[in-house]
């Protein structure tokens, strides 16, 4: 199962949107998926109950259990998409840990993007990650997140075979 996790420890930043958006897109290519929610405001639960067809299953996993639960709890989907809670690092931590893929939303503001370092620091095998402080030193394995550059900045999406891709601007 490849778990995706929509982090971010600011709120307003689109993580319940882009994840709903993106387990019913891949579920539409024909995977099975199953969304996350691990808010303990439940945002994604809510948009669930108001369909009354609704196409994608959702549990609630808001505990910094995920990691260990998710495998226990959702069996043989293709796609876990994560929706993350705002405000909560052990959460974050948690979720990071069971995902191949972290993406993280940003609106465009320096406010926001400064919120986020906080966040990126948590992610595996990126500058300043602590490693050690926050996941008992584990590093990424093949197929997980890697850095795409050398530079704090230069950080590219990673595809879920672990491949990275890089930036063309010279920056």
């Amino acid at each position: 199962m490849h778990v995706i996790a929509v982090l971010n420890q600011k709120g307003g930043a689109g993580k319940t949107t882009v994840a709903t958006h993106l387990a019913r897109a891949i579920q539409l290519t024909g995977a099975d998926v199953v969304l996350v929610d691990s808010d303990p405001q439940g945002s994604v639960r809510d948009w669930a109950a108001v369909r009354e067809d609704q196409p994608l299953p959702v549990i609630a996993i808001d505990r910094p259990t995920i990691e260990r639960d998710l495998g226990r709890i959702v069996r043989g989907k293709d796609y876990a998409i994560i929706d993350g809670a705002p405000q909560a690092h052990d959460l974050a931590v948690s979720a990071i840990k069971a995902a191949d893929l972290v993406l993280i939303p940003v609106q465009p503001s320096p406010y926001d993007v400064w919120a986020t370092s906080d966040l990126v620091d948590l992610v595996p095998g990126f500058p300043g990650d602590p490693g050690d402080a926050n996941r008992g030193g584990s590093q990424p394995r093949p197929g997980r997140l890697r850095p795409a550059g050398s530079g704090g900045a230069d950080h590219a999406a990673c595809d879920l075979s672990g491949e990275c891709g890089g930036r063309d601007d010279g920056a």
